[in-house]
């Protein structure tokens, strides 16, 4: 898969974790940490959530998402909410100045999706998912957003995944 294919999957999966709203959702997101293959349950919301995102508009004429950016991004999905706790544990442990609770709702998915690549053996170089991570908080992040995340990923990158 290139590397634009994976662009697309993590802005497709940043979206879709950010609609799901599951900090609200205490109690379907402990069922979703319980099961193997966690998007099944939310099958519905994955399909109206793809077919909405992919439908072309004036803002977006090409909105498309490529099976290899597809299947990428409910890997990524399926990992995030299958390894729910182990990652924010560790990322919890790369905060110097807020608890995972403080974190902004977009900055804590764009660190999930960047741990979840690492734990995905390899698929992607560490430097990559570094980048790309980057790449989305600078895109939907606020100011301080980026440095921020690389800070933290870096970190958690070296000492756990190199």
């Amino acid at each position: 898969m290139n590397s634009s294919n994976n662009t697309l999957a993590r802005d497709f999966t940043l979206k879709f974790l950010f609609h799901l709203r599951l900090d609200a959702r205490a109690d379907f997101l402990e069922n979703l940490k319980t099961e193997s293959t966690p998007l099944a349950l939310l099958e519905q919301e994955w399909n109206d959530f793809n077919q909405s995102y992919t439908e072309t508009d004036i803002e977006h004429p090409n909105n498309q998402l490529n099976d290899d950016s597809y299947n990428y991004s409910k890997s990524l999905i399926n990992t995030i909410l299958s390894e729910y706790d182990t990652l924010t544990k560790m990322i919890s442990s790369y905060l110097q100045k807020r608890t995972i609770d403080k974190v902004h709702r977009m900055d804590f998915w764009i660190l999930m999706i960047g741990s979840a690549e690492f734990l995905l053996e390899d698929r992607v170089p560490h430097t990559v998912v570094l980048n790309e991570a980057i790449e989305l908080a600078k895109k939907y992040g606020d100011n301080d957003s980026y440095s921020f995340i690389n800070g933290v990923l870096d970190k958690l990158s070296k000492d756990h995944f190199s």
